[in-house]
């Protein structure tokens, strides 16, 4: 996987930035054809209505494809048990 703001970005072309990583790739097989999306964080006025919240990815604040959705959602649902806790 490859993941960077240059859209002209392609997995052949990093063997200049990063030779011993392509060193390992030399002998690899292709398995599919290169593709890409484009993912969008968004800016979210609130996330939670009721007794409902929004954590990690669903949240809007982080690229779904990364994984740091993930960890978030993580420290989110910290944050709301303690926040639920306080009765906040």
């Amino acid at each position: 996987m490859l993941i960077s703001r240059d859209v002209h970005a392609r997995f052949a072309s990093l063997g200049s930035e990063f030779p011993r990583l392509a060193e390992r790739f030399v002998s690899a097989t292709l398995t599919s054809s290169e593709r890409g999306a484009v993912t969008v964080s968004r800016s979210l006025e609130r996330v939670y209505r009721g007794s409902i919240a929004l954590i990690g990815d669903a949240s809007g604040s982080v690229d779904a494809v990364t994984g740091e959705g993930l960890s978030l959602g993580f420290h989110q649902a910290l944050a709301l048990a303690d926040a639920l806790e306080a009765r906040i």
